[in-house]
């Protein structure tokens, strides 16, 4: 009938592109989608949409390898930054949701629980030493820290952390 079906290429007016499986005409199975901004999306389509395991490289160098849902990130993945930064754990419509852990390029790293792209719950501060310290954040920011404090020194700022900068999957598959 006309409709793509098998492997193939597809180059669109905008200048985007996709090689990979067809079904139907739509992209479905395997393949890689690429965007003028260099942004390209390599991993398993389902119905012309990111869904099933894949790797999501914005032009800027971030980088989002793990599970996809109707071009979403949802479900278990690994989110890292230019600088270092890395989180790992579960998201839920492109943000972290669940239990992860943020990893700074020093060593650090905060592991607990994160609602709406925010750290969130109970939560477990790591320096660059080991030295581990509980607390409870809320909607993103620390509320307090649990059993003995360890001397006077400030908490951390962890702002960089509430999920504001995951970036937003470019749209238009």
């Amino acid at each position: 009938e006309g409709r793509k079906h098998g492997a193939g290429l597809e180059i669109l007016s905008n200048k985007t592109g996709y090689r990979g499986e067809f079904a139907y005409g739509q992209k479905h199975g395997r393949g890689c989608f690429r965007w003028p901004s260099g942004a390209n999306y390599n991993g398993e389509f389902w119905k012309d949409a990111m869904h099933g395991q894949g790797t999501f490289i914005w032009g800027e160098g971030m980088c989002y390898r793990g599970q996809w849902v109707q071009s979403r990130m949802h479900g278990k993945g690994r989110f890292d930054w230019p600088n270092g930064r890395y989180y790992e754990g579960s998201y839920e419509c492109d943000q972290k949701h669940g239990e992860g852990t943020f990893n700074y390029p020093d060593g650090s790293k905060l592991v607990g629980i994160w609602e709406r792209g925010k750290q969130h719950g109970l939560g477990t501060q790591v320096n660059p030493e080991g030295v581990a310290r509980q607390g409870r954040w809320r909607h993103g920011e620390l509320e307090h820290w649990l059993g003995s404090e360890l001397g006077d020194d400030p908490p951390r700022d962890l702002s960089s952390t509430s999920g504001t900068e995951d970036a937003k999957v470019i749209k238009g598959l």
